[in-house]
């Protein structure tokens, strides 16, 4: 497919851009965005953990600076009347911003691609609370989109990796075969860092990944 990324809908390709700044900056590249009854983007935000320095308010150099929770804590209250926004992220929500979308009264929440480490969906019928939100999650629909998604993310951690084994890097692997050869060849090679460092669009990125794919 020579243009993949004109294929998605706004708000997966406002989360893949921030999830590409994310990466540019330094930390994972994971991006949210949240829409209102309308579709239209009312609030975006990006995994922050490793940024040192930032314009706005965000949550930042912390282990909580997830993006899921950048986006969440970004939203106007006003524009999510009776629990009316959808959230969507890039990777399957951990526990913690499973909690913050039940808390906050997200409508929906659509993740692109599933994390065999942390993902936790399925908590959202762990326990009354949970339930009573009645949250519909929407798992991943594209094989394509979400192998590009899990080998940015294996790519990353794989730089980690050399430093000192992670233990999640196998299991990733496995979970993604093909994502994690995609991720080796990026890394061997050091494309991707290299797209990050001369500002190449992400759209540019995606439609790259998804011919490899």
């Amino acid at each position: 497919m020579n243009n993949f990324w004109q294929t998605l809908s706004p708000p997966w390709q406002v989360c893949i851009d921030e999830a590409w700044q994310a990466y540019r900056a330094g930390s994972l590249p994971i991006g949210a965005a949240i829409t209102n009854t309308n579709g239209s983007i009312v609030a975006r935000g990006r995994n922050r953990i490793f940024e040192k320095e930032v314009n706005g308010e965000f949550i930042y150099n912390s282990r909580t600076a997830h993006a899921e929770m950048n986006a969440l804590f970004t939203l106007d209250e006003s524009q999510n009347p009776s629990g009316t926004c959808t959230l969507y992220t890039t990777t399957e929500p951990c526990p913690m911003c499973l909690g913050a979308i039940r808390i906050s009264r997200m409508s929906e929440c659509h993740f692109a691609s599933r994390d065999p480490i942390a993902g936790s969906a399925a908590l959202m019928k762990a326990t009354p609370f949970m339930q009573e939100a009645n949250i519909k999650m929407v798992s991943p629909h594209d094989p394509v989109l979400e192998n590009i998604l899990a080998a940015m993310l294996i790519e990353k951690l794989l730089y980690a990796h050399a430093q000192k084994p992670l233990k999640s890097i196998p299991i990733r692997e496995e979970f993604f075969p093909e994502a994690g050869l995609l991720a080796r060849d990026l890394f061997e090679s050091g494309e991707l860092a290299q797209w990050a460092k001369t500002g190449i669009s992400i759209a540019h990125v995606v439609n790259v990944l998804a011919k490899r794919l």
